[in-house]
């Protein structure tokens, strides 16, 4: 159950989504496990459960938006043509200045509730969707921009589970590719956005923003090939080393297309060390002191018996939220001083 916060019952928030979403009894449960995935998602400053008369149940506020939320519960499963009230939900969307209403539930059923929807500008959300997005969240951290233009700004009346991308798409490769074939041909380790931007525009048929090819370079910056330096990006490695991460990364994105599930962080269980040294780390985190061991030759962390394959992974998993484990995670240097393990992959880029 990695990649989602934990609860004392031992149920994570996708667990928390389908269970609280047929108990129609109490729905407040719903609309916290709502809450608590939006906050997973876009982080917990960013979110606020309401609910009560008049009210939305769930808003979300983001990048200079906001989007509110009516999370509906059913026995069934089932969200009808009249279990809506939709002059109030138009109500809500003035009240809040909110650029979108979003309905979260099971399934949506009924003749009309499409077309609804539709004449009012608002959004069906399946909770299957909102899990599939928290999965591939816990996998590889979303470009949040991005995110949020995929659940909140697409054209679909009704967002599925098939409606969510993986949080690194096919078109980064071919983004990542089309650089790196110019970097490599001019034996360069530094270029700008805009270099970038004119590469990929002079060697691929799409017509890619310069916002979307930052969002795959960003990749790049998360899996530490390379290193953000101010207005400039430069390689942390060898040609050969970063096309070999590339291949693996394409393979890993073949084998979801073929339906493979994604594999939460955590979820693979530590077979084999995944590094010569270990360096213990630790976070103190609401009054716990949190451990692990970090391995400063891939990055590896193993936490709690289990392999993730970044920092960042066991410290979203700890505090439930999207997070920069390089910066959360901390070990003591030669001094005894408190350091984050960033220091590491700064010193290993100069290297």
């Amino acid at each position: 159950m990695g990649g989602q916060e934990i609860w004392p019952n031992g149920m994570s928030i996708c667990e928390r989504l389908r269970r609280s979403q047929r108990k129609s009894e109490s729905p407040t449960e719903f609309e916290l496990a709502v809450t608590d995935a939006l906050a997973f998602l876009f982080g917990r400053g960013n979110v606020e459960h309401l609910g009560g008369p008049n009210k939305p149940d769930v808003k979300l506020s983001f990048g200079g938006k906001s989007v509110v939320f009516d999370a509906k519960s059913d026995l069934q499963g089932r969200v009808g043509d009249a279990d809506p009230k939709w002059r109030v939900l138009q109500k809500y969307k003035q009240d809040y200045n909110s650029n979108q209403v979003v309905i979260v539930g099971e399934s949506f059923t009924g003749g009309q509730i499409r077309r609804f929807a539709q004449e009012d500008s608002i959004l069906l959300m399946k909770t299957d969707a909102l899990c599939r997005a928290i999965e591939f969240e816990a996998e590889y951290p979303y470009n949040k921009d991005a995110l949020f233009t995929m659940l909140f700004e697409g054209r679909s009346v009704v967002l599925s589970a098939d409606d969510i991308d993986d949080s690194i798409g096919k078109d980064d490769v071919k983004i990542l590719r089309a650089i790196w074939e110019i970097l490599r041909k001019r034996r360069e380790g530094k270029f700008s956005l805009q270099n970038a931007h004119d590469w990929v525009e002079g060697r691929t048929s799409e017509d890619y923003t310069i916002e979307r090819i930052k969002g795959a370079i960003d990749n790049l910056v998360f899996f530490n090939i390379i290193n953000a330096d101010g207005s400039e990006y430069r390689t942390n490695h060898s040609f050969d080393e970063v096309e070999a991460k590339l291949g693996l990364l394409h393979t890993a994105l073949k084998g979801r297309s073929a339906g493979e599930r994604p594999v939460e962080s955590g979820e693979r269980e530590s077979k084999s060390v995944p590094g010569k040294n270990g360096i213990p780390i630790f976070h103190v985190y609401k009054r716990r002191e949190y451990k692990a061991t970090f391995y400063r030759e891939n990055g590896h962390v193993i936490y709690e018996a289990k392999d993730y394959g970044s920092p960042s992974r066991p410290a979203s998993e700890i505090t439930g939220t999207s997070i920069n484990g390089w910066v959360w995670w901390q070990y003591h240097d030669e001094q005894g001083k408190t350091r984050p393990i960033d220091d590491f992959r700064k010193k290993d880029s100069l290297n």
